[in-house]
């Protein structure tokens, strides 16, 4: 069952000047997103990988740059085939995790339709999964390859985005695909915890996305900001695959660890 909020705040509708910081910070971060979504295709297409995952890392730190947010990063991203699995609080998160490390995303299949994200999400190379039964396998599969050659993918195992103040219990469904490629050599699974900071008097939970938030209001609130708030990341030590039983197990430790690591960047 999903988690559910008390309540949905309001989203502040620009005002004033403030839409004018909105239109231009639009119009640079399309000039940014499309003028690079044809080189990462076209590298992608032709089989240079590393190149795409340099640009759309790129093109993620200048819409940040754009949006004036202060992000610190701690700990090593692992480098090579593997899963790293993290809380979902925001929309935000394809751009901050894309920004600090080189991985593709797994994302339900709405995400496809929402504006500017999905067209970037598909751009980069992001499996997105159905939960249709009928799917299942076939999409599993899809994942457990991509992992044979030698791709990082990432994972939101809650299921849901949340208001950012918490982490919700992982779900282990995912993690199938995952203890599939536990026989295969140097595949790295490791935690990521993000923790947003919202800008001076604002709510606390002001980038979270949840409940019954629409994804353009709050993608307006956030471009009308004078200066954005700081994301923390905090990549944890990758787990020995091999040691772990079964899918269950694995989504235990990973939760175990995003939690552990969240609180600690909520405390600081």
């Amino acid at each position: 069952m999903h988690w559910q909020p008390e309540f949905t705040p309001k989203i502040e509708r620009p005002r004033g000047l403030s839409w004018f910081r909105v239109f231009w910070r639009l119009l640079k971060i399309s000039i940014v997103m499309f003028g690079l979504l044809g080189p990462v295709m076209f590298a992608r297409a032709f089989g240079f990988y590393q190149i795409a995952a340099r640009i759309v890392k790129f093109a993620s730190g200048q819409v940040l740059r754009i949006l004036r947010f202060e992000i610190r990063v701690t700990g090593d991203a692992i480098n090579g085939a593997g899963f790293i699995a993290a809380n979902h609080s925001s929309w935000l998160d394809i751009y901050v995790v894309n920004g600090s490390c080189t991985a593709y995303f797994v994302a339900k299949s709405e995400v496809r339709t929402w504006p500017m994200i999905g067209l970037f999400a598909r751009a980069v190379g992001t499996s997105f999964v159905e939960r249709r039964s009928v799917k299942v396998r076939r999409q599993k599969n899809a994942l457990v390859n991509r992992i044979a050659n030698g791709e990082c993918l990432l994972i939101f195992p809650e299921g849901t985005s949340t208001d950012g103040r918490r982490v919700l219990p992982f779900r282990s469904s995912l993690f199938e695909a995952v203890m599939e490629t536990k026989d295969q050599p140097n595949v790295a699974v490791q935690g990521l915890s993000i923790c947003y900071r919202a800008p001076p008097e604002k709510r606390e939970d002001f980038y979270g996305w949840f409940g019954d938030m629409g994804f353009l209001a709050s993608f307006l609130d956030v471009l009308a900001q004078p200066k954005n708030g700081l994301v923390e990341l905090h990549f944890h030590r990758p787990l020995d695959l091999k040691k772990v039983s079964d899918r269950k197990e694995l989504a235990t430790l990973l939760e175990n660890q995003v939690r552990t690591g969240f609180k600690a960047l909520q405390s600081n």
